[in-house]
């Protein structure tokens, strides 16, 4: 079984009832895509920035993901999943940038070396929020597994995890 099969109910999987999906997807969703691929696209350039910044996105995504885990059918395994996510994020994070980080002191200003990870991690949160939606609203059986509540935070978690570690591991100012 796809994974499209075990998510979407039997009347969704052909091609005519997939494109209602998306057609029937709230406008607000696409802005929210659209406003990722713009900011995703800013940090594939090195570029001068307040580390601040960086936090702006995961402190939205948190807020969702907190009302999804509270929202769930089983709020103790979402959440599980969520903080094993996070571990998850942040221990790759500190696998990717321990040795080349993104954020990098130059005297009293910070550069952002370009990169498209910042990018690949927006996507791959939304994505995964965008289909554990369509579950939700199409097909309530799997929403009450277990399997499904874990999941429900731990991809995210993972992503957030790993956009945090970009501040956590940033190059630490030199004393001279």
């Amino acid at each position: 079984m796809s994974l499209r099969q075990a998510i979407l109910p039997a009347c969704l999987n052909n091609t005519g009832d997939s494109m209602a999906i998306v057609t029937n997807t709230p406008i607000w969703v696409w802005c929210v895509l659209l406003y990722l691929l713009y900011v995703g696209s800013k940090q594939s350039k090195t570029r001068q920035i307040k580390p601040y910044k960086l936090t702006f996105l995961p402190l939205i995504f948190l807020p969702i993901v907190i009302m999804s885990i509270m929202q769930s059918h089983h709020p103790l395994i979402a959440g599980f999943g969520f903080i094993v996510g996070l571990a998850l994020g942040l221990f790759l994070g500190w696998i990717i940038w321990k040795d080349a980080p993104l954020l990098l002191r130059q005297g009293q200003q910070w550069i952002q070396r370009g990169s498209y990870l910042p990018l690949i991690l927006y996507l791959f949160i939304f994505i995964f929020r965008y289909v554990v939606g369509v579950a939700q609203h199409t097909q309530q059986t799997i929403t009450k597994t277990e399997f499904f509540n874990f999941i429900i935070g731990l991809p995210t978690g993972i992503g957030i995890g790993a956009l945090f570690a970009i501040l956590l591991f940033r190059q630490r100012p030199t004393t001279h």
